[in-house]
This record gives structure tokens, sequence and C-alpha cells, in this order.
């Protein structure tokens, strides 16, 4: 296909195409200065997102994280709404000014033009929908209705909706921090909740030497914590400090060495708990 008619269309979508990335620069620039105008950070911590904007380097999802590191999500989020309501503003400006240099004419008012009077003559010779049982009925296709364009939704970092299970098992997998031949690595274990353990997250004496969490034969000074048994007799044990990821949320944790039986390898207290239901979690009554 080649023409005119696909020349301005691919000139004008090449455009378009510039446009766009033009205001999504403009918008980025515009962010980063709202942030200095207002003191939530200085000129130097801004000006290495100045350069990632004007050397391309500006992935959203990464721009607006480090961002949200600096000054805090709250304050990005007051920046970015004030931005879009200056596009708004500026938007229904210009189509206003659009409506009255290109629609101002009554066009119903007056003799239709010639391109309009052909127009409107093929629309009533052309005959209706034939019956579906009619000899030689042929339906005629209906073009789709193009998806409308949305301004105020430019590619912009949107955090993802949280989709993921918040419910908890009394059972679950944990990802702990282990040297592994010489460097760290996370390796799954089995770990139990245990809300009744208001002390410190317990980790099995065994598993910890096993994987050189513990050395119980080091002479390296240690913290130890007091626990109680089910006897109610205190016991003074070591104590390690562990990386812990679970259901994607890390911890540092100082976790008591102790004997665990044939438990699994981490007992998780509320030190883990605690801030997992503040985050949204819950434990349900009854999973396993």
């Amino acid at each position: 296909m080649e023409g005119p008619a696909l020349a301005k269309l691919l000139q004008a979508t090449a455009t378009e195409f510039v446009a766009r990335q033009q205001a999504d620069m403009a918008s980025l620039e515009m962010i980063v200065e709202f942030l200095r105008m207002s003191g939530a950070a200085s000129a130097a911590e801004l000006e290495p997102f100045a350069l990632r904007i004007q050397y391309g380097n500006r992935c959203h999802d990464a721009f607006f994280a480090d961002l949200e590191r600096i000054v805090g999500i709250d304050v990005v989020t007051k920046a970015v709404g004030m931005v879009d309501t200056l596009k708004k503003k500026w938007w229904e400006g210009a189509e206003e000014q659009w409506k009255r240099n290109h629609e101002s004419q009554e066009m119903d008012s007056g003799p239709a033009p010639t391109v309009r009077r052909a127009a409107e003559a093929m629309v009533a010779a052309a005959p209706g929908d034939a019956p579906g049982d009619a000899p030689g009925a042929a339906k005629r296709a209906r073009p789709e209705a193009a998806p409308a364009f949305d301004p105020w939704a430019p590619a912009r970092h949107v955090p993802a909706p949280e989709t993921r299970d918040m419910t908890l098992k009394l059972r679950e997998t944990v990802q702990v921090r282990v040297d592994w031949n010489g460097k760290y690595e996370c390796i799954d274990a089995p770990a139990l909740l245990d809300t009744g353990n208001l002390a410190k997250t317990l980790i099995d004496k065994r598993f910890a030497v096993q994987h050189k969490i513990y050395d119980p034969a080091s002479g390296v000074a240690r913290e130890f914590m007091t626990m109680r048994g089910v006897t109610g007799e205190p016991a003074s044990i070591p104590v390690v400090m562990l990386f812990l990821r679970i259901r994607g949320e890390e911890f540092t944790v100082q976790a008591g060495v102790h004997d665990l039986e044939n438990r699994a390898p981490f007992l998780l207290g509320m030190d883990v708990l605690r801030p997992l239901f503040q985050r949204g979690f819950q434990l349900a009554a009854a999973s396993v």
C-alpha cells in the first residue's frame, strides 16, 4: 500500500511518538524541579536524575524507586499529582483552542461542501443490511472502534497492585542467607510460625552448624539470650544475626540458637510476625 495518505499517516504517527517522548521527559523534569523548589531534596541529590532524563536512562520503575528512597513515596506522589494537574489544565486549554480554530463554523446552517454532499449521497444510496436468509446477502464489515486515548495515563511509574496471597500458614518456607563454598547465597528452609513465642526467632543448632551460621567451637564472643522452656526453667542460649526472607519481605533478625529436636529448623517469633501483620499479612486460624 502506497500513496500520499499512507505517507501522511506514517509522518503523523512519527510526530505523535516524538511528542509523547518529549512530554514524558518534560514531566520528569518538572517533577525533579518541583522537588528542588520545595526543598525536599538538594540540587546535588537531584543532579543524577536530571542527567538520567537528559541521556535517556529513565526507566520509570527504577527512576521513581530511586526518588522514593531519597524523599519518600508521599513527596513523590504529591509531585506527580501536581504535574498531572498542570498537564490536564493545559490540555483542556489546547483543546478549547483547537475547537475555536477548527469547529467554529456551523456546517448545518449553510450549503454543504462538495465533499460532504458526495459523502451524504453515498450513505443514502448504500443498501441496508440484507436479511441473513436473502439470496446473495452479504454483511458489511463494521469497523471496530479505536481504543480511547487517555492523555492522563502516560508511560510513568505506577505501583503494581497487590495480588499476592496475604494469608500466612503455620508452616512456611523462608530463605536464609548462608555461606556456600565461600560466598553468600540464599537457601530455602522450612519454618514454623509461633505466635506464642514472644521472644526472639529460634534456629535449630544442627542446621546453624551445618550451614556455618553458628560455630560452637569459635572463641569469638557472642551475645546470649534467656529463654524458658515448658518447665519454666531459664536457659541461656547464644544469639546469631540472620538475614531472612519470607513471602518477599526481608528481615535482619537476632535468632537464638537452640536444639529444636525434630521440628523445622526455624521457629519464627513475634519479632518477625509482628512486622508481617503490620504490612497486611494475617494468619489463618486453621492454616497449615
